[in-house]
C-alpha cells in the first residue's frame, strides 16, 4: 500500500495570511494612538532672516533686574510684515498643575497659531498633554495642543552642527566636548552608583562629539580625566556631583575659578547662539505671514528682547505683563 504525504502549503499559506492581518491590524491601530497621543522628535529650521549687526542681548545685570521685577510669564507680543508671534517666557515646570500650564494653553487657544516653536527637540513618548508635561516640560503642552489642532511644530533650538561650528570659532575643541558632555552627564548623574558613572559620561561623551569639529577631541574616560586634571582641577572633581546636594551649575559653571569660568564663557556663547538663532527663526516665520507661537526659558526672552527690537522696531513688541492681562 502507498501512502501519500499530505500537502500542506494552502494551510500555511492561511496561517501567514492570518499573521499579516493581524500585524497590519496592529500597525494601523498603533499609527492611529500615535497619531492622537505621540511625540516625536521635532526638526530644526533654517531661518534667512538677519539680525541688525549692532543687536545686543541685554546685559546680564539687567536680565536680572528685570526678572526679579516682573512676573511669569514674561510673555512679548510680536508683529512683521503680515505676521504675528506670541513669544512665552516661562519658568521651567514638569508639574501639569502649574498655574503657568493653564496660563499657557489659555494664551494658545485665543491666539490661534499657525506655527509652533519649542526650546527642545522632543523624544519619543506616548501620551496625553499632562503626561507630556511631565516629560517635557511646557513643550510637552505645546506639542500636545498642536497636535490636537493640526498645528505643524518645530524646534527653536539650532541645528546642533551649526551650534557646535560656532562655538568652535571661539573655543578649542576638547573644552567644547567637556562643556556639552557635562551639561547633560550633570543632570542625569544624580542617584546613579558610583561604578555607573564612567560608562554614563563615555556614552554621552560619544553621543556628544559625533559632530563635525569633536570627533578624536577627547576619545576616552581617561582622555576626559586628563583634559579635567589640566584645565578645571580647581572645581570638584565631575563624578562628584552625582552625590553633591548642589545644584551642578552653581558649583561648575558658576565657580569664580579658572574652569568656572572656561565653563561659564562656552555657557554664555552658546546661550547668544541659541538666542540669535531663536530671534531670526521668529521674525523668519512672522514674513511669511504666520501666526507663531514659541515657547522658552523666561530667560531667553527677557535677553532676546533688546535684539527683537532692534531688528523690528519698538512698535512692532509689546510686553504682555503682568501675567494676567490679556494678550
Amino acid at each position: 500500500m502507498t501512502f501519500h504525504r499530505r500537502h500542506r502549503r494552502p494551510r500555511t499559506r492561511k496561517r501567514a495570511a492570518v499573521v499579516i492581518v493581524v500585524l497590519l491590524a496592529f500597525l494601523g491601530v498603533f499609527v492611529i494612538v500615535f497619531s492622537q497621543w505621540g511625540y516625536r522628535r521635532v526638526q530644526t529650521l533654517s531661518p534667512v532672516a538677519q539680525l541688525p549687526a549692532d543687536a545686543a542681548f541685554l546685559s546680564w545685570d539687567d536680565h536680572n533686574r528685570v526678572y526679579q521685577a516682573t512676573e511669569t510669564p514674561y510673555v512679548l507680543k510680536l508683529s512683521h510684515s503680515d505676521g504675528k508671534a506670541v513669544y512665552f517666557g516661562s519658568f521651567h515646570t514638569n508639574d501639569p498643575d502649574d498655574p503657568q500650564i493653564a496660563q499657557l494653553i489659555d494664551a494658545w487657544d485665543e491666539f490661534e497659531p499657525t506655527v509652533a516653536l519649542l526650546e527642545s527637540r522632543l523624544g519619543l513618548y506616548v501620551g496625553g498633554l499632562r503626561a507630556g508635561v511631565g516629560e517635557f516640560g511646557e513643550a510637552g503642552a505645546v506639542f500636545a495642543l498642536a497636535r490636537t489642532n493640526d498645528v505643524p511644530v518645530f524646534s527653536l533650538e539650532p541645528a546642533y552642527d551649526d551650534e557646535i561650528a560656532a562655538l568652535l570659532a571661539e573655543f578649542p575643541p576638547e573644552h567644547v566636548a567637556v562643556y556639552f558632555t557635562m551639561r547633560v552627564f550633570w543632570s542625569e548623574c544624580r542617584g546613579k552608583p558610583a561604578d555607573a558613572l564612567d560608562g554614563l559620561a563615555l556614552h554621552l561623551l560619544r553621543k556628544r562629539t559625533n559632530v563635525d569639529g569633536l570627533r578624536d577631541s577627547i576619545n576616552s574616560i581617561d582622555e576626559l580625566d586628563a583634559v579635567w586634571d589640566r584645565d578645571f582641577s580647581d572645581l570638584p572633581d565631575w563624578r562628584a556631583a552625582a552625590t553633591s546636594d548642589r545644584d551642578a551649575y552653581t558649583v561648575y559653571e558658576k565657580a569664580d575659578t579658572t574652569g568656572g569660568v572656561i565653563l561659564n564663557a562656552i555657557g554664555n556663547a552658546d546661550r547668544e547662539v541659541r538666542g540669535r538663532h531663536m530671534s531670526r527663526t521668529l521674525i523668519d516665520l512672522m514674513s511669511r505671514g504666520e501666526r507663531v507661537f514659541a515657547v522658552v526659558g523666561r530667560s531667553h526672552v527677557i535677553r532676546q528682547e533688546p535684539i527683537l527690537r532692534a531688528a523690528l522696531g519698538d512698535d512692532s513688541v509689546a510686553l504682555r505683563a503682568p501675567a494676567h492681562q490679556s494678550l
